[in-house]
């Protein structure tokens, strides 16, 4: 489903605007994205949030703006390089990037939800998955710190950080 989002910003006169624009990623638009061809989308877009990886970060938010962003005609989504710079050069971009990056999650459920529904039902439930020890000692860094919710140790909860210090054993011991 397509997000509305009406968007207010100063035009190149200086007056007050809002414009109505649809963010929607379809599958086809979902695989054009790197992101989508990593082994876990999910874990790879919370690295770069934890790490602070700001600059991969933007390009690839900035990537995903530019694909999903829509005009509505009808029953229709309208996408093309023509409703892309009016976004970019009109200041809607700037405005919306501007509320994104100042929200509480930095984005991430606005991104979330213009995915493709099988993407965003599979980043819930990694995020409210309940993982054994044994799982979570086996599992990727990216994925181990996804599930964490962060990574930062003393962030952690007293259960993910005992894992954390068992994998760091783990990977110290030459039988690893």
């Amino acid at each position: 489903m397509a997000v509305r989002k009406d968007i207010s910003f100063v035009d190149l006169e200086g007056r007050e605007r809002t414009e109505t624009y649809y963010f929607h990623l379809g599958k086809t638009d979902w695989f054009e994205l790197d992101v989508a061809h990593r082994e876990n989308p999910s874990a790879y877009l919370m690295s770069l949030m934890q790490e602070g990886n700001s600059r991969e970060l933007w390009k690839l938010w900035k990537q995903m703006l530019f694909a999903a962003v829509a005009r509505r005609d009808g029953d229709i989504l309208v996408k093309n390089a023509r409703i892309q710079e009016e976004f970019a050069g009109s200041g809607a971009f700037e405005a919306l990037f501007e509320e994104l990056i100042n929200s509480e999650d930095a984005g991430g459920n606005f991104f979330l939800s213009m995915m493709p529904e099988d993407v965003r039902k599979q980043a819930e439930a990694q995020k409210n998955r309940q993982y054994t020890d044994q799982e979570l000692l086996e599992m990727s860094d990216d994925e181990f710190y996804l599930a964490a919710g962060t990574r930062d140790p003393k962030e952690m909860d007293k259960h993910f950080l005992v894992i954390a210090m068992k994998r760091a054993e783990r990977k110290k011991s030459p039988a690893a």
